[in-house]
């Protein structure tokens, strides 16, 4: 266990960069349920490809600036990415773990053939605003070790015992320093290169004895193996930039917020006649009624609500559901029905009702 440092689960203070509606090319999410994670965590480390992306589209919508090829934030001057990083020469490499995404003509473009390597010279800033962009987050150093150590019996990313045909470390001599994502397997809950290839910045902040300072994990391509090990985490300065720094990015829903459904009729009989189902939906006095996207209401996540009118008064949204596709998946009982939608921040709403349904012929 890590006895160094006490860890606070923060973040280091940054800008937010504004938040875009297309995740990265070739993101490759796995879910996971572990005592000490539950949500998706990206397969691979976060690409030279998926992260020139990002640049090309933060440009493009005026949240970072570029000097030479240093990649700047518009916002409090923060250093995201070095495209001037060199490399190493340590393990047997050439330039390895050098920048590799170019900024030229106005245009981000990755050297060929590195696509698929880890991205280096990514600063904590610059890993973080990329989550930011795209909703994700980086996981705690506590997220990442419990997928790691998978079901608590690995000592490494790679499992019980580490090798250099299982990971890309000290030994495992490749020209460029880092390797393709993947490139030795997936282990665990299908995850690769959690030891080795770069270290990944996570969440956690360090209080003591450097304040500030953020945790990193899993080892990497010029460290020895026993950096790699599940437990082991090291710690930079979140504007540091390295050949062997790099991330991995993790969803995990958020709480919805709990609206207040009532849905009419409370006798719902199947062979009676009519065109609509109606449903009133209320929010907490913390979340507007008129926020509401209107096109993300559903019942039971499959009829969608053809019709809305806010009832401003009452403070309350009327959405009407198709009384024709709602029987059809219903079934005589009492039967409970969600309501969920989306605000217009993307924050997800949700409400419970329950009706008697009932298939009663005339007499």
């Amino acid at each position: 266990m890590r006895k160094l440092i006490l860890l606070i689960a923060t973040v280091c203070v940054m800008a937010v960069a504004n938040v875009a509606s297309a995740d990265p090319t070739g993101m490759v999410w796995v879910s996971i349920n572990d005592p000490g994670f539950n949500g998706q965590m990206s397969k691979y480390e976060t690409t030279n490809a998926q992260y020139c992306e990002f640049l090309t589209a933060a440009k493009a919508s005026g949240d970072i600036t570029v000097s030479g090829n240093d990649v700047i934030s518009a916002y409090d001057g923060q250093l995201y990415y070095d495209g001037d990083g060199p490399g190493d020469t340590e393990n047997g490499a050439t330039n390895g773990g050098a920048a590799r995404i170019n900024y030229s003509g106005g245009v981000f473009s990755v050297d060929s053939g590195f696509e698929n390597h880890p991205v280096t010279y990514v600063s904590w800033y610059g890993a973080t605003a990329f989550c930011n962009y795209y909703g994700y987050r980086l996981p705690t150093e506590w997220e990442w070790q419990a997928v790691a150590d998978y079901d608590g019996s690995f000592n490494y990313g790679s499992g019980e015992s580490i090798s250099n045909t299982m990971a890309n470390y000290a030994g495992s001599t490749h020209p460029d320093g880092t390797t393709a994502v993947g490139a030795f397997g997936m282990y665990g809950y299908g995850l690769a290169d959690l030891s080795g290839n770069v270290w990944e910045w996570t969440s956690s902040v360090l209080s003591t004895p450097r304040y500030g300072w953020c945790v990193v994990c899993g080892g990497c391509w010029n460290g020895p193996e026993s950096i790699c090990t599940v437990w082991n985490a090291g710690d930079y300065h979140p504007s540091f930039t390295f050949s062997y720094l790099g991330f991995r990015v993790a969803q995990v829903p958020e709480p919805a917020v709990a609206a207040t459904v009532d849905i009419d009729p409370d006798t719902l009989n199947l062979q009676s006649k009519g065109k609509w189902i109606t449903c009133h939906i209320a929010f907490p006095a913390d979340a507007n009624v008129a926020d509401v996207n209107s096109n993300t209401i559903l019942l039971n996540d499959q009829v969608k609500a053809e019709w809305t009118m806010i009832e401003e008064e009452a403070q309350v949204l009327m959405a009407k559901f198709s009384r024709s596709a709602v029987e059809d998946i219903l079934q005589p009982g009492i039967v409970e029905l969600t309501v969920s939608g989306k605000l217009n921040d993307g924050t997800r709403f949700e409400g419970k009702d329950t009706i008697t349904v009932i298939n009663k012929g005339k007499p």
